[in-house]
């Protein structure tokens, strides 16, 4: 995006390799931060971006908390505005996604969804009021409208907020008092959804994607604009009909007109875009986890589950002991809304609160967007609870015995959350007072996984693309998904297999996983046509034929697999828990022997940690008396992680001899002249040093 701000990237090289992928991601952020940087920075530093960039979650993160506390200070009050800000700035929830460095669309996405619900609380508001002056000026439907837009082009799944407030506004429309009124609030909302339709439109409605349908909700593609469109044509229609005709005359038939005309619409739609059902198929399929990679994603898991096991651990620490007294709290919030006027923006909160709290039940991904309403209502009830306190207690010793127990009780109900952030303020004061920080096993597994994606920047050759998607890297590196962003973005590599799973590519990434399964030779001609030179191994997931034998038998009997990297143990991961592999032609020693002689080849070399390693492999002359063998390791030019003997030992019977390889003959496939064995032979230079 900072090399070329003015062509979108459509595809990415480093993703999905080697054709490439389009990450779901819609580029909308990407491409402004980009924008907005790029004057400053230029596209010949994108380190410098970098360093910026990992500055942004923490500020958008507080940028949120200031949200939350204004808006409680305008629905609740200042008590409740210090209440929900100190919650919003404390729980896991909110902050996980705001840490430093944790440049993901999900802060961006919690900080206009919050926008979003402040400006439809305060829409909602003036309507309220049920008078022609009190109606919001042009320049808030304005902003509303933009608002609606920029939520889905930060993030698609934020169809979900779009809903609650088009829900909201629909009811407020249909409670209004008199027809003039429903009538100017239809057309104000008709020009509302407008402006989120013109917004949207250029980014969403050419949008491609191979493997989803053009109407999917689930990325960027043409169900955004879609959706504005039929909004402005309802509330249009219900507009026009209000004004020019007699119906509606009550609110009661207002509500069930509109009622009418939404099933209209739908059904229309139904008929005229048949693809719109896929489309809630794509919706169903994700938020539901039907899909067999979205299953084994961990923000995809519900909150109470964890590696298809029930848990609390989770929802705890992220949203204390209070989140099993929300629902009760929620409860108490919606039923003081009961028989009011005027409450459309509290209520708005209540169904906000209620559809995320279910939305985090299904999937952790909403838990920060959850997180803000959890952080209001909750204040709310602090609030309630204690102006009930004070209207039964006129004693100030009681008054301040009850203050007490209530900041007890809350200090209590946080301990699962304060208690979350024990080891990184360890380690920090540690770090700062100069001392070792001490080890934890998360922070030990990010080490190792940190130091793999690091040595393979500095340790592979560099490849095209990284900052021009107009040119193709060479080849690509073969790990598993989980470390695909790591690879891509701190390894500066392309990877076949990525954290967008088959998002970006089921066939591919079926294909890719499917290797896994395969014997030794048919993985190896599929890595080979994926154009694969290095492999990552991870311990624990060596199920495959391949896996098993690399982590079983390595290095000591695989010709085409080079060891040329495997991971430090730390405290917490007391073995080598990541292995690299090179795949080279490897050197074609060829020579004489007697026939059905076995000719035997073997050298033993250093790993990066320092441990000797043995690779052998045998072969057995033919008729003619030729033999061939297959060395994937160089003993001349080799690389700085791999540190091997001098020469090959080649032995044939009692007969020995030493070989020299150089790197290129590996590299390359090249043939290298091998000793000669025959018996006749025996005398002479079958014991010499042969080089290659």
């Amino acid at each position: 995006a900072l090399a070329d701000a003015a062509t979108p990237l459509e595809i990415d090289p480093y993703l999905g390799f080697p054709h490439g992928a389009k990450a779901i991601w819609p580029g909308f952020l990407d491409n402004g931060l980009a924008w907005l940087l790029g004057p400053f920075v230029g596209p010949e530093n994108p380190e410098r971006m970098v360093e910026i960039l990992i500055w942004l979650p923490p500020i958008l993160g507080a940028c949120t908390v200031l949200l939350v506390w204004a808006l409680a200070r305008r629905t609740f009050g200042l008590r409740a505005a210090w209440i929900s800000g100190l919650l919003a700035a404390l729980l896991p929830a909110q902050v996980f996604y705001s840490r430093l460095s944790f440049i993901d669309h999900h802060v961006a996405a919690a900080f206009f969804s919050t926008l979003l619900l402040a400006a439809a609380m305060a829409h909602l508001e003036r309507f309220g009021e049920q008078t022609r002056a009190a109606f919001p000026p042009a320049w808030r439907d304005a902003w509303l409208g933009i608002l609606l837009a920029v939520v889905l082009l930060v993030w698609p799944g934020s169809v979900l907020e779009v809903v609650v407030v088009e829900g909201a506004l629909v009811i407020a429309l249909a409670s209004l008092p008199t027809r003039s009124q429903s009538s100017r609030f239809a057309a104000r909302l008709a020009i509302q959804n407008a402006i989120a339709l013109l917004v949207i439109l250029p980014f969403a409605a050419f949008e491609r994607w191979p493997q989803w349908g053009p109407f999917s909700p689930v990325v960027l593609s043409r169900f955004q604009p879609w959706l504005f469109l039929n909004l402005t044509l309802f509330f249009a229609t219900c507009a026009a009909l209000w004004r020019r005709s007699a119906w509606g005359s009550s609110c009661r038939s207002r509500a069930a007109q509109t009622l009418g005309l939404g099933a209209l619409f739908l059904t229309l739609n139904a008929i005229a875009f048949p693809e719109v059902l896929g489309a809630s198929r794509d919706a169903w399929e994700w938020m539901a986890r039907d899909e067999a990679f979205q299953g084994s994603v961990s923000e995809s898991e519900p909150i109470l589950y964890h590696a298809r096991q029930f848990t609390t651990r989770i929802a705890l620490q992220h949203f204390s002991y209070a989140f099993f007294l929300f629902p009760l709290a929620l409860l108490a919030f919606a039923w003081s809304l009961r028989d009011r006027a005027g409450v459309a923006p509290q209520r708005l909160l209540a169904a906000w609160a209620l559809v995320f709290t279910l939305a985090t039940l299904a999937q952790r991904r909403f838990e920060n967007t959850a997180s803000i309403a959890y952080a209001l209502v909750l204040a709310w009830a602090l609030v309630a609870g204690w102006s009930a306190v004070q209207a039964r207690s006129r004693s100030g010793g009681l008054r301040v015995l009850a203050a007490g127990a209530i900041a007890s009780a809350c200090l209590l109900l946080l301990a699962p959350s304060l208690s979350s952030y024990g080891t990184d303020l360890s380690a920090a004061y540690q770090a700062l007072r100069g001392r070792r920080v001490a080890s934890s096993l998360e922070r030990d597994l990010a080490s190792v996984q940190h130091e793999l994606a690091l040595w393979l920047r500095d340790h592979t050759p560099e490849t095209d693309g990284l900052y021009d998607a107009s040119l193709r890297p060479d080849y690509g590196i073969y790990a598993p998904w989980g470390l695909g962003h790591l690879i891509e973005f701190l390894g500066e590599r392309p990877v076949v297999l990525s954290n967008f799973g088959d998002d970006i590519g089921r066939d591919h990434f079926s294909r890719a996983m499917g290797l896994q399964s395969l014997d030794v030779d048919a993985a190896l001609e599929g890595l080979e046509e994926l154009r694969v030179r290095y492999l990552v191994m991870r311990r624990e997931l060596a199920r495959g034929p391949l896996q098993a034998r690399l982590f079983q038998d390595s290095p000591q009997s695989l010709t085409r697999f080079r060891l040329v990297y495997e991971s430090t143990p730390h405290r917490h991961v007391t073995r080598e828990l990541y292995k690299v592999f090179e795949i080279v032609d490897a050197a074609r020693v060829a020579g004489s022997a007697t026939p059905g002689a076995q000719v035997k080849a073997e050298i033993s070399f250093g790993t990066n940690r320092g441990r000797r390693e043995r690779f052998a492999t045998s072969t057995t002359a033919d008729a003619a008396g030729r033999y061939e063998l297959v060395l994937p390791y160089a003993t001349l030019g080799s690389p700085a992680s791999v540190m091997p003997d001098e020469t090959y030992t080649l032995t044939s019977g009692e007969q020995r001899a030493a070989l020299r390889v150089h790197e290129a003959s590996v590299l390359r496939g090249l043939s290298v002249e091998g000793p000669d064995f025959r018996q006749e032979k025996r005398e002479g230079g079958a014991g010499k040093a042969a080089r290659g």
